[in-house]
């Protein structure tokens, strides 16, 4: 989502994010050319939605694709649960993983974890990943 500033027809830059508790989030915008200024309050849905897929508000130098954000913050999230139970992927596993059809990678990733777990495995490895796909 991006601001305009009315007078000046150029993108307003973030002002600052408060944080509201668990009903609200205000974000400010400042246009840098004629100091406008405007403000968001997000209603207690959208900070549930927003706060539960770990989106950070705040500005970068490089331009996002559409959605990169909330696929990012989603991925990092998913890696920190996978730390979280106990199972770690190497950098070549989660590689070999992106060449899954994405509407299939979350059932794909979810099958060789249960085979790692039920292994005793620690680590997701490509030979793991053999050997889960091969027992399927």
């Amino acid at each position: 989502m991006k601001f305009l500033c009315e007078r000046c027809d150029i993108q307003m830059t973030l002002n600052g994010v408060d944080d509201g508790g668990p009903e609200s989030v205000a974000v400010r915008f400042v246009c840098p050319e004629c100091d406008s200024r405007i403000a968001m309050i997000t209603n207690p849905m959208e900070t549930q939605m927003v706060k539960s897929i770990g989106v950070k508000i705040g500005g970068r130098d490089d331009k996002l694709a559409p959605m990169e954000m909330i696929k990012e913050s989603i991925q990092e999230n998913a890696r920190a649960k996978d730390t979280l139970l106990g199972v770690k992927w190497e950098e070549s596993a989660e590689k070999r993983l992106l060449n899954v059809p994405e509407m299939a990678r979350p059932m794909a990733r979810k099958a060789i974890e249960n085979h790692a777990k039920k292994m005793g495995y620690e680590t997701i490895t490509l030979e793991v990943m053999d050997e889960a796909k091969n027992n399927l």
